[in-house]
């Protein structure tokens, strides 16, 4: 399986595959991202919530499918806010026996959620 690497369009940095890529301007990382309105839209701490519990947290996790904030809770229990795509990519990550085989799993599950 070959693996595309593409740079950040913000900035510059390279080295990323597409979940890469995602983890990098949704979770923060990206300080050019960062000063941008939807960079700072993200972390407005008073109003974030857990989108699995609603509980409120000042010092998200975020969940693997889609970025949404969690609570640690939540996160170390599921990884994710309630995708059913994303408890079939679970199950069948617990059964591969390679990261690769894993990695592939979770970055299909992720490709097909933005179709």
């Amino acid at each position: 399986m070959s693996e595309e690497y593409i740079s950040c369009p913000f900035c510059k940095e390279d080295d990323f595959d597409l979940i890469g890529l995602k983890g990098h301007l949704l979770n923060g990382r990206c300080e050019v991202f960062n000063l941008t309105d939807k960079g700072q839209n993200r972390y407005i701490e008073e109003k974030m919530k857990c989108n699995r519990c609603d509980k409120a947290i000042k010092d998200p996790e975020y969940c693997w499918y889609c970025e949404s904030e969690l609570c640690k809770q939540c996160w170390e229990k599921f990884g994710h806010c309630g995708h059913p795509e994303a408890d079939k990519a679970n199950e069948l990550s617990a059964k591969a026996t390679t990261w690769e085989e894993r990695h592939s799993i979770l970055e299909t599950t992720l490709k097909q959620g933005f179709n």
